[in-house]
């Protein structure tokens, strides 16, 4: 059976295929997104470097399966309500324990580093910037330096 682009884009888009209905997964639910508008910068062996273009309202958007790229160094986000999803946690009870509690409801984590001979699937890491205003999770931010080669966030009202 052969469609036309449009009809296969129209198909994929809507879960369906030729054939009938299918899941997403997150990979194709992250290359559906209408704010993610990726552009190669650099290219490794392992991963490839990207940025992403601002919102008509100035800032780039971040979610929890990006990884991040600074100075040669990963980072992924974090939150009260991404963990508490994850591990089938009311994401309430999560955010308002944090805020009882002085915690921070979202943070920036290092991602470790380890060299192995087992074949990985390829990253794409997102290039961030200090200068840059980000949205996470209805929460606009930029990032800045912490001590150890760690982030922060700085929130922008």
């Amino acid at each position: 059976m052969q469609i036309s682009v449009y009809e296969s884009a129209h198909f994929w888009y809507n879960g369906l295929t030729p054939y009938g209905w299918r899941e997403h997964t997150n990979k194709e639910i992250n290359q559906m997104s209408i704010f993610k508008l990726d552009t190669i910068i650099q290219t490794f062996p392992a991963m490839d470097i990207v940025t992403r273009k601002p919102t008509s309202e100035g800032y780039i958007n971040v979610t929890v399966e990006d990884e991040l790229d600074f100075n040669g160094y990963s980072y992924y986000m974090g939150s009260a309500v991404s963990y508490a999803l994850e591990y089938n946690r009311c994401p309430i009870k999560s955010y308002n324990e944090c805020l009882e509690r002085g915690h921070k409801t979202r943070w920036v984590n290092t991602s470790g580093t380890f060299l192995s001979s087992d074949k990985k699937e390829r990253k794409t890491l997102l290039r961030v910037n200090l200068e840059s205003v980000y949205m996470f999770e209805g929460v606009k931010f930029r990032f800045v330096k912490a001590p150890n080669n760690n982030l922060d966030l700085e929130i922008v009202e």
